[in-house]
């Protein structure tokens, strides 16, 4: 899979017109914020479509919510509550090689990595999902 630009997706993907990607684009320049931050807060996308945009810039799935239900408390046992919600995971399952997580932001690897250690797994898998989604999942 070709890298592709955030504002390309946004773009093709999601019908976000060319014209408001060169906006906050512009004013990324200016202020050094992220693109979808800039684009979310003037109400050109919302958050579900940046989570959306950013799972499909990373190659993973998105999830819209977490089925808290179905979670498991084996998983949740082993991870405090406070590590969990500082670093917005959301662990989901278990594998002899493999912890699968939900992330709102998988690029940051340092929680993924301390999972697998606790876990005693080779690696992870994560799935991108949103804040609030991850601020549910450990209510």
């Amino acid at each position: 899979t070709i890298w592709r630009r955030l504002g390309d997706i946004l773009q093709e993907d999601h019908g976000v017109s060319g014209e408001a990607i060169e906006r906050a684009l512009a004013e990324q320049t200016d202020n050094g914020r992220r693109l979808g931050e800039l684009l979310v807060e003037g109400q050109k996308i919302d958050p579900v479509m940046l989570g959306r945009a950013l799972a499909t810039q990373q190659g993973l799935e998105f999830l819209e919510t977490i089925d808290v239900q179905a979670a498991s408390q084996e998983l949740l046992a082993r991870i405090p509550i406070g590590y969990a919600k500082e670093r917005r995971i959301f662990p989901l399952a278990r594998t002899d090689e493999n912890v699968v997580l939900a992330a709102a932001d998988p690029v940051d690897g340092t929680a993924a990595n301390d999972l697998a250690a606790v876990f005693g797994v080779a690696g992870h898998t994560c799935q991108r999902c949103l804040d609030a989604t991850i601020d549910v999942g450990h209510v």
